[in-house]
């Protein structure tokens, strides 16, 4: 005796279940990675210099002088993103300390003339 062929309605419906799952995850995936950062998110200071594009020494110095609070001790100091994300919005890059090429380039020279000879 031969099996019955699987009714098609059967076979159509786990079938539609598994594409709806599918569909479901994906749109969760996408959801997470349009997301906003969340703003109270803590940054290492890695991850805050990148996003600010300076140095972890320059986050250490704006610190120092009460432009950044960070948190933690040691391996663990932290930034909270928004208030990050607030500096740089508010305070120009001047008051940040960055400097232009120019003065860059006066340093660079600077350091290398003495008395008008070059060391």
């Amino acid at each position: 005796m031969t099996p019955a062929p699987p009714n098609e309605d059967a076979v159509q419906l786990p079938l539609q279940l598994v594409l709806e799952r599918m569909r479901q995850v994906v749109r969760e995936e996408l959801a997470l990675r349009t997301a906003p950062p969340d703003p109270l998110q803590l940054l290492s200071l890695d991850d805050a210099a990148a996003l600010a594009g300076v140095s972890k020494s320059t986050l250490g110095r704006w610190a120092h002088r009460g432009l950044l609070r960070i948190s933690g001790v040691r391996r663990t100091r932290r930034v909270v993103r928004r208030e990050l994300e607030q500096l740089l919005l508010t305070v120009s890059s001047h008051e940040l300390g960055a400097r232009t090429t120019d003065e860059r380039a006066r340093d660079i020279i600077q350091r290398h003339v003495v008395d008008g000879r070059r060391l």
